[in-house]
């Protein structure tokens, strides 16, 4: 029972956190939101796998390394038409 409420308790963190990384994706943020989406998609991918893929969320975590990959690779290319006065 206790490693049931402990399995439990470890979901709804990483739920939370996926939610968060989620929100972080759309709101790109001069790129910052799309770092800290990447981070805790990572992040979240190594707290599925560490459990034995007891835990749910690869899907939204897909999302959030795929959609803030894309948010890290375009910061260069922002910055520099920003900088350039384009």
């Amino acid at each position: 029972m206790d490693e049931e409420k402990a399995l439990l308790d470890e979901q709804i963190r990483l739920s939370r956190s996926l939610t968060t990384g989620f929100a972080f994706s759309i709101v790109w943020l001069g790129g910052i939101g799309s770092l800290i989406a990447l981070a805790i998609g990572i992040k979240a991918f190594i707290q599925i796998s560490r459990s034995g893929k007891k835990l749910s969320g690869s899907g939204l975590a897909w999302w959030c390394v795929v959609v803030g990959g894309i948010g890290v690779l375009v910061l260069p290319w922002y910055g520099i038409n920003n900088l350039m006065g384009r």
